[in-house]
């Protein structure tokens, strides 16, 4: 465990944090029913361009907005107990900030065609006006995608909190050789071998929790670019969407849809931090593992190789390069903010809350 120095976690009572968990639960699935339905009303018979890629852009406005106002609750919720202290991080991210409105202003005097930044009007001559446009301007897409994560993070981790231990227990005491539905699909979750003896699972040992888990921050962001780097492939090189994109900015919908892949990655961060892992007659076999080599297979390569040869009869490589890069750019930055609000506000209550709740329901059905 590689150690940093912070300030300490200022823990709430689990009671409070199931209270609210239950609240944040039951809001978000009502606002994501709303979501849904209002979107496809919309589209179907307000617009007119009733296409998928439409549906889903109009869809991920609409969701951005609703996970906004989680997160400014959550983010009230969550306050002040953080690893890092938030006087050293805002002020790191006004350093950022200036140096990337910097790199745009000069690019912007060099003539610099700046596609992806049509947003902004500059004066041209005024350098300190613009340079101050250009950072308000990011530190507002900042301040959003920033609240977003609180509120994507705090809505799946309420969510782990109260599934994960569930599972776990089920998982303790499954009969692996039992055929029913649900053994089938906690098996095929984590990938567990046919040849895997279960006689129950254990948990620990926990990180200490004065330290931010380098490691396991290391993890996580990794597999986020692994995922932002694929999910968008069936966006950018789907026929279906570059036939009916339309007025739909592809790059828009891809950076949209990246602000969602938390919900993939943090179950598997979230039981590989609780080091569950079956005790078996031989080798113990690691859940989080299997459930990363299952989340890692499910969408191949080789779908994208093929997405990527049908999409060059539609477009060129060149354009479909320019997509990447505008959009890599930008998904990276988003990785880092989730993976650093994950660690530092969330990652300690939601594992160690993990093994309380795991024992509790242990300890139950032992009695």
């Amino acid at each position: 465990m590689v150690s940093i120095k912070t300030k300490g976690i200022k823990h709430q009572p689990l009671q409070d944090r199931e209270r609210f968990d239950r609240s944040l639960i039951f809001t978000f699935y009502i606002l994501l029913m709303i979501s849904v339905l209002s979107s496809f009303f919309y589209v179907l018979f307000y617009s007119d361009e009733p296409t998928l890629p439409f549906f889903l852009y109009f869809l991920l406005q609409i969701l951005m907005i609703m996970f906004f106002f989680l997160g400014l609750v959550t983010y009230v919720f969550k306050f002040k107990r953080g690893h890092i202290r938030f006087a050293h991080v805002a002020s790191f991210v006004i350093v950022v900030l200036a140096l990337i409105a910097t790199i745009i202003l000069n690019l912007d005097r060099a003539n610099v065609d700046l596609d992806f930044y049509l947003y902004l009007t500059l004066d041209g001559d005024a350098v300190l006006k613009d340079f101050i446009i250009i950072f308000i301007d990011l530190s507002a897409a900042f301040a959003w995608a920033y609240l977003i994560g609180f509120g994507v993070i705090g809505v799946s981790t309420a969510i782990l909190r109260q599934d994960i231990p569930r599972l776990l227990a089920f998982v303790d005491c499954m009969d692996i050789e039992e055929k029913s539905l649900r053994n089938r699909l906690v098996i095929g979750a984590f990938s567990i071998p046919k040849i895997v003896s279960i006689k129950g699972v254990e948990l620990g040992p926990m990180p200490s929790e004065g330290d931010l888990p380098l490691e396991g921050l290391r993890r996580t962001f990794l597999l986020m670019i692994y995922f932002a780097i694929l999910v968008p492939s069936y966006i950018f090189l789907n026929p279906l969407f570059l036939i009916n994109s339309g007025t739909v900015d592809l790059v828009a919908l891809a950076i949209g849809a990246s602000l969602f892949i938390p919900v993939v990655i943090f179950p598997f961060s979230c039981i590989t931090d609780t080091s569950a892992r079956i005790i078996s007659g031989c080798r113990d076999f690691h859940l989080g593992e299997g459930f990363r080599h299952t989340i890692t297979n499910f969408l191949g390569w080789g779908t994208v190789i093929l997405l990527l040869i049908l999409s060059l009869q539609l477009t060129t490589i060149s354009e479909i390069i320019n997509m990447y890069l505008v959009y890599m750019s930008i998904a990276v930055c988003v990785a880092l903010v989730y993976t650093y609000i994950y660690y530092n506000y969330f990652q300690s209550d939601l594992v160690n809350d993990i093994v309380v709740k795991f024992t509790k329901l242990r300890s139950e059905r032992a009695a």
